[in-house]
């Protein structure tokens, strides 16, 4: 049986970049499992992702909720009181108990980190390999499958592909797999791409 990772006794309150990471994962770790457990992961994706977008979609939540549910003077009982009357009627109750325990240690700084964790671990089960590309221009949907493609017979994994525009890129096209910059061998798998986009970009100036 999975069981929620127990807070260290030297946890303290300035939590670096690095640990809170380290710290976010064990949580979505220990999640993941009881979801896979009780066969319940694609709801409890779902109501993570709904608190996820709810908070980022509201400026005054995603400034608010995290200083209010860290809180040192207000009651523990009256945080989850609040997240009950907010999420208890669409959220089953391991998603509840989750954020709750988040609360119960402290952790409530760390859920969205948590949630990010979660997708990956969720991908990962999945077979899914997140990748980005990045390019001056925006990139032709058929150079985008060919390189979807391609990432997909490389990594052995079905690639989602990001397309993002950024103006002051020079050199055609920048990938990274999984937050890590394409080069050597993988790279020369793409020269041909990078070439069809070079021509692409003559024949749009011209």
């Amino acid at each position: 049986m999975a069981s929620w990772p127990r807070r260290s006794s030297r946890a303290s309150g300035g939590i670096d970049t690095v640990i809170g990471t380290k710290t976010a994962h064990k949580y979505a770790r220990a999640l993941f499992a009881v979801a896979a457990e009780r066969e319940a992961l694609e709801a409890v994706a779902r109501e993570l992702h709904q608190f996820r977008d709810l908070v980022r979609d509201q400026p005054e939540l995603s400034a608010d909720l995290p200083g209010f549910l860290e809180h040192p003077r207000l009651p523990t009982a009256t945080k989850k009181e609040v997240l009950v009357r907010a999420f208890g009627g669409s959220f089953s109750p391991l998603t509840l108990d989750f954020l709750s325990l988040m609360i119960d240690k402290k952790r409530a700084s760390l859920i969205l980190s948590a949630i990010g964790e979660f997708d990956k671990l969720l991908d990962e089960a999945r077979g899914i390999q997140r990748a980005e590309v990045r390019s001056a221009v925006p990139l032709p949907d058929d150079l985008a499958d060919a390189l979807t493609q391609k990432l997909n017979a490389l990594t052995g994994k079905r690639v989602i592909l990001r397309r993002v525009i950024e103006e002051a890129l020079i050199g055609g096209l920048v990938v990274h797999v999984g937050g890590h910059l394409i080069d050597g061998s993988l790279a020369s798998h793409l020269e041909t791409i990078r070439d069809r986009f070079q021509q692409a970009r003559v024949v749009e100036v011209t």
